[in-house]
């Protein structure tokens, strides 16, 4: 008896010391919460908030963007989110903001348009194209002459079809916005050959503000607050009646040290679209639900852009644009319905050309232009021969001849593409160094189609490590092994034909492989070559 005393004595002696501690250290926790609370979050001039500039304030922060892989070969990156925070933007009807004009260094705005590269073999009769889309499409973290729109112009003239590619995307705008913009620029006319409307991204953020699938825009809750206080209840998820643990249980998670520093780091961690703060804070929380909504409302827009098409004789092109996903970016990206084509993962084996969760440097404007390409290219074949037939009239437009979209290029067609920009690109460092784009488009329908990407694979490659640098002796050494073997590897893997090839090989698309270092060493070092002034690459 007296043991058995003894024994439960300790134990209960034991649970006193171990609830001290656990109530000792939540003492300690929220101490220290209550200190990290009055010195975490950054001052207000320290954030970089993705939002319209109707100020037209010339002040500026450091973008931390700027310090990403991403942008490391970019001399220019500050100075140019710098200009970014600048320029203006007013109110307008319906569509929530428009930007202003502005002349700037890596920034021009003309009208709706951001300016664009035009070809000079652009004629007046030259086949026009408009794209519309958020950020991603205004080219957020590109100059004016390297985003997607200015690809797309020097893809065209590169291949003998001069096109004139006019930027009407908007920072923050989701489809029902692009859809009302292009009503109004097509009723002004002239109109275009080509519609592009790329879109995903905003669709997702802007229904994580409401709980109704109502069409919105990013930054409605902001807006909310400045005209009225807050969005109205029937907009918003009601939240149910709180409980006393509830209410404790809230509050000790306001102030803890631990919960906060778990918050900050989820928060940099959330793949953000656009620029946030420097902090991490304001990010968007997406979830499942939101992504229904989404889509739901964007294929609600859609079809009202279908019929506004229609009836101006433009043909629209609908695409679903590459992001680092989350589960709700997945879902919406699996659940999109034709016509919009899926390119959510075009870029899964670039991971280095993102600044954020959604946009990239000029090197992804580059890989997703070929690829909006590549649909777009019969089109406008077909826009230029009833040009020269039927020259552009200075009208409105409005019942013009429909031209059809016709399917992108078969896998064969594209490898036979890509295995003739090869052949004329051969001898040229700087052209073979750029060829590597193919890389991240070309799919598979059968073994020996993915053997000829493999062939190619390795020509490539070793084409690329014959012009790099001596410095780079035991990178090209790897690249040049590695090179070898993707031929058979690329035939015996098992891989989803739906999807680009290269990027679903075992050497590709794990990031740390010896290869995939290698490769970026030799390719970042051939390129910086390249736009070097006189630059003349050199194998050693």
């Amino acid at each position: 008896m007296e043991e058995a005393g003894r024994n439960a004595h300790r134990r209960w002696g034991t649970a006193f010391v171990v609830l001290g501690s656990v109530v000792a250290l939540l003492l300690v926790d929220l101490a220290v919460g209550s200190l990290v609370r009055s010195w975490w979050s950054p001052e207000q001039a320290e954030v970089v908030v993705d939002t319209v500039n109707f100020s037209g304030s010339a002040d500026t922060v450091e973008d931390p963007r700027v310090d990403l892989p991403a942008m490391a070969d970019s001399p220019w990156a500050d100075a140019y989110f710098r200009e970014l925070q600048r320029t203006p933007a007013s109110y307008w009807p319906f569509t929530q903001s428009r930007p202003q004009a502005f002349d700037g260094e890596f920034i021009n705005i003309d009208g709706w348009a951001r300016v664009s590269y035009v070809s000079p073999d652009a004629g007046e009769d030259a086949p026009v194209v408009w794209m519309f889309g958020g950020s991603t499409t205004w080219g957020e973290g590109q100059r004016d002459e390297y985003t997607i729109a200015s690809y797309l112009s020097r893809i065209a003239e590169a291949e003998g079809l001069p096109i004139v590619v006019q930027n009407y995307g908007q920072r923050g705008w989701t489809h029902f916005q692009e859809m009302i913009l292009f009503e109004q620029l097509s009723a002004e006319g002239p109109v275009p050959d080509v519609a592009i409307f790329y879109d995903g991204a905003n669709e997702i953020n802007a229904q994580s503000l409401s709980v109704t699938g109502v069409p919105s825009h990013v930054l409605v809750d902001q807006y909310a607050e400045l005209i009225s206080g807050g969005v109205a209840e029937e907009f918003q998820e009601p939240d149910p009646e709180p409980g006393v643990w509830s209410v404790a249980w809230n509050a000790y998670v306001d102030a803890s040290a631990v919960h906060r520093v778990v918050r900050e780091l989820d928060a940099r961690l959330v793949a953000d679209v656009g620029a946030r703060t420097a902090g991490g804070t304001d990010v968007y929380v997406t979830t499942i639900e939101d992504a229904e909504r989404a889509v739901d409302v964007y294929e609600r827009g859609r079809s009202l852009t279908i019929s506004l098409a229609e009836r101006a004789g433009v043909e629209p092109v609908f695409l679903w644009q590459p992001l680092v996903p989350n589960r709700a970016e997945v879902w919406a990206a699996d659940h999109v319905s034709e016509p919009t084509t899926d390119l959510s993962e075009i870029l899964a084996g670039y991971p280095e050309v993102f600044v954020d969760g959604a946009h990239t440097n000029e090197r992804g404007a580059e890989l997703v232009s070929r690829e909006i390409w590549a649909r777009i290219r019969p089109s406008v074949e077909a826009a230029a021969g009833e040009q020269r037939s039927n020259p552009r009239s200075s009208g409105s437009g409005q019942g013009s001849t429909t031209t059809t979209l016709q399917a992108p290029p078969s896998s064969a067609e594209a490898i036979a593409g890509a295995t003739a920009a090869l052949d004329s690109a051969s001898g040229d460092a700087c052209q073979v160094e750029r060829w590597k784009v193919w890389l991240g488009t070309l799919r598979a329908a059968d073994a020996n189609e993915a053997a000829e990407i493999g062939q190619l694979t390795r020509r490539f490659l070793t084409e690329l490590a014959d012009a790099a640098p001596a410095t780079l002796a035991t990178e090209t050494r790897v690249v040049r092994d590695a090179a070898a073997t993707f031929p058979a590897d690329a035939r015996s893997a098992v891989t989803d034909p739906n999807r680009p090839l290269v990027p679903q090989l075992s050497a590709v698309s794990d990031e740390s492989s010896p290869f995939l270092v290698a490769f970026q060493s030799v390719s970042t070092a051939v390129a910086s070559v390249c736009t070097a002034p006189g630059g003349v690459p050199g194998g050693g």
